[in-house]
Protein backbone atom coordinates (compact mmCIF):
# COMPACT_ATOMS: atom_id res chain seq x y z
CA UNK A 1 0.00 0.00 0.00
CA UNK A 2 1.44 3.36 -0.71
CA UNK A 3 4.31 2.47 -2.88
CA UNK A 4 4.40 2.71 -6.68
CA UNK A 5 4.45 -0.82 -8.89
CA UNK A 6 7.96 -0.81 -10.30
CA UNK A 7 6.66 -1.44 -13.20
CA UNK A 8 10.28 -0.74 -15.58
CA UNK A 9 11.60 -3.29 -13.35
CA UNK A 10 9.19 -6.24 -15.01
CA UNK A 11 10.24 -8.89 -17.28
CA UNK A 12 14.62 -8.25 -15.71
CA UNK A 13 15.38 -11.92 -14.74
CA UNK A 14 12.24 -13.13 -15.99
CA UNK A 15 10.59 -11.68 -12.89
CA UNK A 16 6.72 -10.25 -14.23
CA UNK A 17 3.62 -9.38 -12.32
CA UNK A 18 0.18 -11.48 -12.78
CA UNK A 19 -3.33 -9.70 -11.58
CA UNK A 20 -6.51 -12.13 -10.65
CA UNK A 21 -9.76 -11.05 -9.88
CA UNK A 22 -10.63 -10.98 -6.40
CA UNK A 23 -12.61 -13.94 -6.68
CA UNK A 24 -9.66 -15.79 -7.24
CA UNK A 25 -7.82 -14.94 -4.03
CA UNK A 26 -8.02 -18.08 -1.98
CA UNK A 27 -6.63 -20.17 -4.85
CA UNK A 28 -3.87 -17.66 -5.79
CA UNK A 29 -3.05 -18.26 -2.73
CA UNK A 30 -3.20 -21.71 -1.92
CA UNK A 31 -0.92 -22.35 -4.65
CA UNK A 32 1.46 -19.80 -3.11
CA UNK A 33 1.27 -21.46 -0.09
CA UNK A 34 2.17 -24.88 -0.90
CA UNK A 35 3.81 -25.27 -4.57
CA UNK A 36 6.56 -23.66 -3.87
CA UNK A 37 7.01 -21.83 -7.14
CA UNK A 38 8.07 -18.48 -5.34
CA UNK A 39 10.28 -15.49 -6.22
CA UNK A 40 13.45 -15.39 -3.61
CA UNK A 41 14.38 -12.60 -2.09
CA UNK A 42 17.57 -12.56 -3.54
CA UNK A 43 15.98 -12.43 -7.00
CA UNK A 44 13.61 -9.70 -5.94
CA UNK A 45 16.27 -7.47 -4.93
CA UNK A 46 18.35 -8.17 -7.98
CA UNK A 47 15.46 -7.62 -10.27
CA UNK A 48 14.39 -4.07 -8.28
CA UNK A 49 17.56 -3.02 -8.44
CA UNK A 50 17.62 -3.84 -12.07
CA UNK A 51 20.22 -5.96 -12.23
CA UNK A 52 20.08 -8.98 -14.59
CA UNK A 53 21.55 -12.03 -12.97
CA UNK A 54 23.94 -14.23 -15.14
CA UNK A 55 22.79 -17.90 -15.29
CA UNK A 56 25.27 -18.97 -12.40
CA UNK A 57 25.76 -22.27 -14.72
CA UNK A 58 29.05 -23.41 -13.53
CA UNK A 59 27.33 -23.13 -9.75
CA UNK A 60 24.93 -25.12 -10.76
CA UNK A 61 26.74 -27.67 -12.85
CA UNK A 62 28.94 -28.43 -9.32
CA UNK A 63 25.67 -28.60 -7.24
CA UNK A 64 24.25 -31.15 -9.81
CA UNK A 65 27.47 -33.38 -9.77
CA UNK A 66 27.63 -33.21 -5.52
CA UNK A 67 24.04 -33.92 -5.33
CA UNK A 68 24.38 -37.07 -7.82
CA UNK A 69 27.23 -38.14 -6.41
CA UNK A 70 25.62 -38.26 -2.93
CA UNK A 71 22.87 -39.87 -4.39
CA UNK A 72 23.83 -42.42 -6.42
CA UNK A 73 22.82 -40.50 -9.72
CA UNK A 74 23.71 -39.20 -12.89
CA UNK A 75 24.41 -35.34 -12.71
CA UNK A 76 22.18 -35.14 -15.91
CA UNK A 77 19.57 -36.47 -14.20
CA UNK A 78 19.58 -33.90 -11.21
CA UNK A 79 17.21 -31.10 -11.82
CA UNK A 80 17.13 -28.09 -9.67
CA UNK A 81 14.20 -25.93 -8.26
CA UNK A 82 13.76 -23.01 -6.33
CA UNK A 83 11.84 -24.42 -3.37
CA UNK A 84 11.89 -28.45 -1.95
CA UNK A 85 8.18 -28.07 -2.52
CA UNK A 86 8.59 -26.99 -6.58
CA UNK A 87 10.55 -29.87 -6.48
CA UNK A 88 7.61 -32.17 -5.11
CA UNK A 89 5.07 -30.54 -7.08
CA UNK A 90 7.09 -31.32 -10.41
CA UNK A 91 7.36 -34.56 -9.24
CA UNK A 92 3.31 -35.22 -9.36
CA UNK A 93 2.71 -32.69 -12.53
CA UNK A 94 4.87 -35.84 -14.09
CA UNK A 95 2.80 -38.61 -12.58
CA UNK A 96 -0.30 -36.87 -13.49
CA UNK A 97 1.18 -36.28 -17.21
CA UNK A 98 1.50 -39.67 -17.16
CA UNK A 99 -2.31 -41.06 -16.24
CA UNK A 100 -4.28 -37.90 -16.66
CA UNK A 101 -7.40 -37.67 -14.31
CA UNK A 102 -5.91 -40.53 -12.15
CA UNK A 103 -5.50 -40.02 -8.28
CA UNK A 104 -2.20 -40.52 -6.50
CA UNK A 105 -1.78 -41.94 -3.09
CA UNK A 106 0.06 -40.72 0.11
CA UNK A 107 1.19 -42.91 2.23
CA UNK A 108 2.66 -41.98 5.89
CA UNK A 109 1.40 -38.71 7.09
CA UNK A 110 3.34 -36.09 5.49
CA UNK A 111 4.39 -32.58 6.13
CA UNK A 112 1.44 -30.85 5.58
CA UNK A 113 2.46 -29.11 1.87
CA UNK A 114 3.06 -32.50 0.51
CA UNK A 115 -0.30 -33.65 0.93
CA UNK A 116 -1.89 -30.11 0.19
CA UNK A 117 -0.58 -31.09 -3.43
CA UNK A 118 -2.12 -33.78 -3.68
CA UNK A 119 -5.54 -32.30 -2.28
CA UNK A 120 -5.91 -28.52 -3.03
CA UNK A 121 -5.97 -29.35 -7.17
CA UNK A 122 -6.45 -32.13 -10.30
CA UNK A 123 -8.40 -34.98 -9.14
CA UNK A 124 -7.08 -35.67 -5.80
CA UNK A 125 -5.44 -38.28 -3.07
CA UNK A 126 -5.99 -41.20 -1.52
CA UNK A 127 -4.37 -40.93 1.79
CA UNK A 128 -2.95 -43.53 4.15
CA UNK A 129 -1.83 -41.99 7.29
CA UNK A 130 -0.18 -44.88 8.88
CA UNK A 131 1.85 -46.36 6.52
CA UNK A 132 0.57 -49.87 8.17
CA UNK A 133 0.29 -53.38 7.15
CA UNK A 134 -3.48 -52.43 6.84
CA UNK A 135 -2.55 -49.35 4.51
CA UNK A 136 -0.65 -51.50 2.32
CA UNK A 137 -3.97 -54.15 2.18
CA UNK A 138 -5.60 -51.01 1.04
CA UNK A 139 -3.50 -50.12 -1.09
CA UNK A 140 -3.85 -53.44 -3.31
CA UNK A 141 -6.79 -53.57 -3.64
CA UNK A 142 -6.93 -49.56 -4.72
CA UNK A 143 -3.88 -50.43 -7.24
CA UNK A 144 -6.63 -53.53 -8.60
CA UNK A 145 -9.23 -51.05 -9.13
CA UNK A 146 -8.63 -48.51 -11.67
CA UNK A 147 -5.01 -46.18 -12.38
CA UNK A 148 -3.34 -44.12 -10.41
CA UNK A 149 -0.71 -41.74 -11.01
CA UNK A 150 1.63 -42.11 -8.75
CA UNK A 151 2.73 -43.29 -4.96
CA UNK A 152 4.61 -40.38 -2.32
CA UNK A 153 5.68 -41.11 0.58
CA UNK A 154 8.33 -38.97 2.89
CA UNK A 155 11.62 -40.82 4.07
CA UNK A 156 10.91 -40.56 7.36
CA UNK A 157 7.36 -38.76 7.60
CA UNK A 158 7.77 -35.51 9.33
CA UNK A 159 6.45 -35.26 12.34
CA UNK A 160 6.44 -39.03 13.38
CA UNK A 161 9.31 -40.17 11.65
CA UNK A 162 8.26 -43.11 10.58
CA UNK A 163 9.11 -45.22 7.32
CA UNK A 164 8.16 -47.20 4.87
CA UNK A 165 9.59 -50.27 3.48
CA UNK A 166 10.62 -48.76 0.12
CA UNK A 167 11.95 -51.72 -1.43
CA UNK A 168 9.11 -53.92 -0.46
CA UNK A 169 6.49 -50.93 -1.38
CA UNK A 170 8.98 -49.78 -5.14
CA UNK A 171 8.44 -53.87 -5.97
CA UNK A 172 4.72 -53.63 -5.30
CA UNK A 173 3.80 -50.81 -7.39
CA UNK A 174 6.34 -51.31 -10.27
CA UNK A 175 4.29 -54.87 -11.17
CA UNK A 176 1.18 -53.08 -11.13
CA UNK A 177 3.03 -49.96 -13.02
CA UNK A 178 2.87 -47.19 -10.21
CA UNK A 179 5.82 -44.92 -10.02
CA UNK A 180 6.75 -44.57 -6.55
CA UNK A 181 7.43 -41.17 -5.64
CA UNK A 182 10.24 -40.54 -2.30
CA UNK A 183 10.68 -37.43 -0.18
CA UNK A 184 13.98 -37.98 1.06
CA UNK A 185 14.24 -34.31 2.94
CA UNK A 186 14.65 -35.71 6.96
CA UNK A 187 17.26 -38.84 5.69
CA UNK A 188 18.72 -36.85 3.07
CA UNK A 189 20.35 -38.93 0.68
CA UNK A 190 23.81 -39.02 2.85
CA UNK A 191 22.36 -41.29 5.05
CA UNK A 192 19.62 -43.59 2.79
CA UNK A 193 20.05 -44.67 -0.60
CA UNK A 194 16.95 -44.28 -2.05
CA UNK A 195 17.29 -43.79 -5.49
CA UNK A 196 17.54 -47.54 -6.44
CA UNK A 197 13.73 -48.14 -5.22
CA UNK A 198 12.11 -44.99 -5.85
CA UNK A 199 11.58 -43.68 -9.65
CA UNK A 200 11.35 -40.02 -8.92
CA UNK A 201 13.45 -38.80 -5.48
CA UNK A 202 13.09 -34.87 -4.59
CA UNK A 203 14.50 -33.14 -1.86
CA UNK A 204 14.15 -29.89 -0.06
CA UNK A 205 17.64 -28.76 -0.15
CA UNK A 206 17.12 -25.71 1.97
CA UNK A 207 17.45 -27.85 4.85
CA UNK A 208 20.29 -30.10 5.95
CA UNK A 209 22.12 -29.80 2.25
CA UNK A 210 22.27 -25.90 2.28
CA UNK A 211 22.51 -26.10 6.44
CA UNK A 212 22.96 -22.36 7.08
CA UNK A 213 19.66 -21.42 6.74
CA UNK A 214 20.08 -18.70 4.28
CA UNK A 215 18.60 -20.08 0.98
CA UNK A 216 15.79 -21.98 -0.59
CA UNK A 217 16.08 -24.87 -3.25
CA UNK A 218 14.89 -28.45 -4.06
CA UNK A 219 16.15 -30.99 -6.25
CA UNK A 220 14.26 -33.89 -8.63
CA UNK A 221 16.32 -36.67 -9.41
CA UNK A 222 15.22 -39.37 -11.88
CA UNK A 223 16.08 -43.23 -11.65
CA UNK A 224 17.72 -44.04 -15.27
CA UNK A 225 16.94 -47.74 -14.13
CA UNK A 226 13.49 -46.97 -13.70
CA UNK A 227 10.77 -48.87 -16.13
CA UNK A 228 8.82 -45.58 -16.16
CA UNK A 229 12.11 -43.43 -17.00
CA UNK A 230 11.55 -42.53 -20.42
CA UNK A 231 7.91 -41.24 -20.14
CA UNK A 232 8.77 -39.52 -17.12
CA UNK A 233 11.96 -38.12 -18.62
CA UNK A 234 10.06 -37.06 -21.86
CA UNK A 235 7.10 -35.33 -19.44
CA UNK A 236 10.45 -33.55 -17.21
CA UNK A 237 11.65 -32.28 -20.41
CA UNK A 238 8.84 -30.91 -21.81
CA UNK A 239 7.78 -29.01 -18.77
CA UNK A 240 11.10 -28.31 -16.58
CA UNK A 241 12.28 -24.63 -16.56
CA UNK A 242 15.14 -23.65 -14.95
CA UNK A 243 13.50 -20.78 -12.46
CA UNK A 244 16.52 -21.57 -9.92
CA UNK A 245 18.08 -18.17 -8.75
CA UNK A 246 21.86 -17.68 -10.33
CA UNK A 247 22.56 -15.85 -6.75
CA UNK A 248 20.97 -18.48 -5.27
CA UNK A 249 22.71 -21.47 -6.40
CA UNK A 250 26.14 -19.25 -6.09
CA UNK A 251 24.94 -19.54 -2.18
CA UNK A 252 23.82 -23.14 -2.27
CA UNK A 253 26.89 -24.42 -3.49
CA UNK A 254 28.94 -22.39 -0.90
CA UNK A 255 27.35 -23.83 1.91
CA UNK A 256 26.98 -27.31 1.13
CA UNK A 257 30.71 -27.96 0.39
CA UNK A 258 30.75 -29.59 3.70
CA UNK A 259 27.23 -31.46 3.82
CA UNK A 260 28.95 -35.38 4.42
CA UNK A 261 30.81 -33.67 7.53
CA UNK A 262 28.33 -31.50 8.94
CA UNK A 263 25.63 -34.82 8.65
CA UNK A 264 28.20 -37.28 9.91
CA UNK A 265 28.20 -34.70 13.36
CA UNK A 266 24.35 -34.48 13.62
CA UNK A 267 23.63 -37.87 13.24
CA UNK A 268 26.18 -38.63 16.10
CA UNK A 269 24.75 -36.53 18.37
CA UNK A 270 20.81 -36.06 17.67
CA UNK A 271 21.61 -40.28 18.06
CA UNK A 272 23.22 -39.35 21.71
CA UNK A 273 20.68 -37.00 22.44
CA UNK A 274 17.37 -39.21 21.84
CA UNK A 275 18.98 -42.00 23.37
CA UNK A 276 19.50 -39.61 26.75
CA UNK A 277 15.51 -38.64 26.01
CA UNK A 278 13.94 -41.81 25.01
CA UNK A 279 14.99 -42.89 28.99
CA UNK A 280 14.39 -39.80 30.80
CA UNK A 281 11.30 -40.43 33.20
CA UNK A 282 9.54 -37.31 32.41
CA UNK A 283 9.41 -38.57 28.43
CA UNK A 284 6.43 -40.49 27.48
CA UNK A 285 8.19 -40.95 23.60
CA UNK A 286 10.58 -40.37 21.19
CA UNK A 287 9.81 -39.62 17.49
CA UNK A 288 12.94 -40.89 16.02
CA UNK A 289 14.22 -43.63 12.73
CA UNK A 290 16.27 -45.40 15.45
CA UNK A 291 12.96 -46.29 17.67
CA UNK A 292 10.41 -45.78 15.07
CA UNK A 293 9.98 -48.78 12.23
CA UNK A 294 14.20 -49.14 12.69
CA UNK A 295 13.93 -52.42 10.22
CA UNK A 296 12.46 -50.17 7.52
CA UNK A 297 14.55 -47.37 7.77
CA UNK A 298 17.63 -50.10 8.23
CA UNK A 299 16.77 -51.61 4.74
CA UNK A 300 18.01 -48.07 3.00
CA UNK A 301 20.80 -46.87 5.49
CA UNK A 302 24.09 -46.00 4.14
CA UNK A 303 26.89 -47.59 5.38
CA UNK A 304 28.04 -44.52 6.93
CA UNK A 305 24.17 -43.12 7.45
CA UNK A 306 22.75 -42.51 10.78
CA UNK A 307 19.48 -41.64 11.88
CA UNK A 308 19.33 -37.57 10.71
CA UNK A 309 19.16 -34.55 13.01
CA UNK A 310 15.00 -34.63 13.37
CA UNK A 311 13.01 -36.43 16.08
CA UNK A 312 9.72 -35.64 17.94
CA UNK A 313 8.87 -35.37 21.08
CA UNK A 314 5.89 -35.93 23.85
CA UNK A 315 6.06 -35.51 27.52
CA UNK A 316 4.35 -37.56 30.23
CA UNK A 317 1.18 -34.97 32.02
CA UNK A 318 1.96 -33.49 28.47
CA UNK A 319 -1.29 -30.55 28.87
CA UNK A 320 0.36 -29.00 31.77
CA UNK A 321 4.28 -29.86 31.56
CA UNK A 322 4.84 -29.13 28.06
CA UNK A 323 4.30 -25.38 27.55
CA UNK A 324 6.73 -24.70 30.86
CA UNK A 325 9.56 -27.08 29.14
CA UNK A 326 9.39 -25.41 25.83
CA UNK A 327 9.96 -21.64 27.47
CA UNK A 328 12.67 -23.58 29.31
CA UNK A 329 14.40 -24.88 26.38
CA UNK A 330 17.49 -22.93 25.77
CA UNK A 331 17.72 -23.64 21.85
CA UNK A 332 15.80 -21.25 19.22
CA UNK A 333 12.79 -22.07 18.07
CA UNK A 334 11.62 -22.03 14.78
CA UNK A 335 9.25 -23.85 12.26
CA UNK A 336 12.13 -25.32 9.56
CA UNK A 337 14.73 -28.27 10.42
CA UNK A 338 18.12 -28.66 8.94
CA UNK A 339 19.78 -25.76 10.23
CA UNK A 340 23.72 -25.78 11.49
CA UNK A 341 21.89 -24.42 14.84
CA UNK A 342 19.39 -26.62 16.52
CA UNK A 343 15.71 -26.02 16.38
CA UNK A 344 12.55 -26.52 18.18
CA UNK A 345 8.88 -25.79 17.19
CA UNK A 346 5.33 -26.69 18.99
CA UNK A 347 4.66 -28.73 15.03
CA UNK A 348 1.09 -29.47 15.61
CA UNK A 349 0.24 -25.96 16.56
CA UNK A 350 2.02 -24.28 13.64
CA UNK A 351 1.45 -26.72 11.25
CA UNK A 352 -2.04 -27.59 12.14
CA UNK A 353 -3.84 -25.63 13.83
CA UNK A 354 -6.82 -25.21 12.40
CA UNK A 355 -7.40 -29.12 12.18
CA UNK A 356 -6.20 -29.87 15.29
CA UNK A 357 -9.09 -32.95 16.29
CA UNK A 358 -8.52 -34.37 12.94
CA UNK A 359 -4.39 -34.33 13.98
CA UNK A 360 -4.42 -35.82 16.76
CA UNK A 361 -7.82 -38.54 15.42
CA UNK A 362 -4.37 -39.95 13.84
CA UNK A 363 -2.26 -40.17 16.47
CA UNK A 364 -0.42 -36.78 16.39
CA UNK A 365 -0.43 -34.37 19.55
CA UNK A 366 -1.15 -31.20 19.86
CA UNK A 367 1.75 -31.08 22.41
CA UNK A 368 3.85 -32.64 20.25
CA UNK A 369 7.68 -30.67 20.31
CA UNK A 370 9.51 -31.30 16.96
CA UNK A 371 13.44 -30.94 17.68
CA UNK A 372 16.15 -30.12 14.73
CA UNK A 373 19.27 -31.04 15.82
CA UNK A 374 22.34 -28.64 15.10
CA UNK A 375 26.22 -28.70 15.42
CA UNK A 376 26.09 -28.18 19.12
CA UNK A 377 28.22 -30.51 21.02
CA UNK A 378 25.88 -33.83 22.44
CA UNK A 379 26.66 -33.05 25.97
CA UNK A 380 25.83 -29.16 25.39
CA UNK A 381 22.47 -29.84 23.99
CA UNK A 382 21.73 -32.55 26.86
CA UNK A 383 22.38 -30.66 29.30
CA UNK A 384 20.18 -27.95 27.59
CA UNK A 385 17.11 -30.33 27.63
CA UNK A 386 18.25 -31.58 30.95
CA UNK A 387 17.65 -28.07 32.25
CA UNK A 388 14.35 -27.60 30.42
CA UNK A 389 13.03 -30.78 31.76
CA UNK A 390 14.11 -30.03 35.25
CA UNK A 391 11.94 -27.16 35.26
CA UNK A 392 8.81 -28.82 34.58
Amino acid sequence: QGTAVRTDALGVNGVHAITFPEACFDAAKEYWQHFGDVLSSRCAAATLEERTLAPAAEAKAVLRARIAGHAGARPEEVYLYPTGMAAAAAALRLAQARAPGAKSVQLGFPYVDLLKIQTVSGPGAHFFPNGSEEDLEALERILSQGPLSGVITEFPGNPLLRCMDVPRLSAMLRARGVPLIVDDTVSTFYNSALLSHADVLVSSLTKSFSGVGDVMAGSLLLNIDSPFYDALHDALEAQYEDTFCAEDAEALEKNSRDFARRMARINRTAEQLCDYLAGHPAVARVYYPKYETPENYGKVRRAQGGFGGLFSLLLKDEARRTAPFYDALRVSKGPTLGNNFSLACPYTLLAHYAELEWVESLGISRYLVRVSVGLEGPEDLVARFAGALGAI
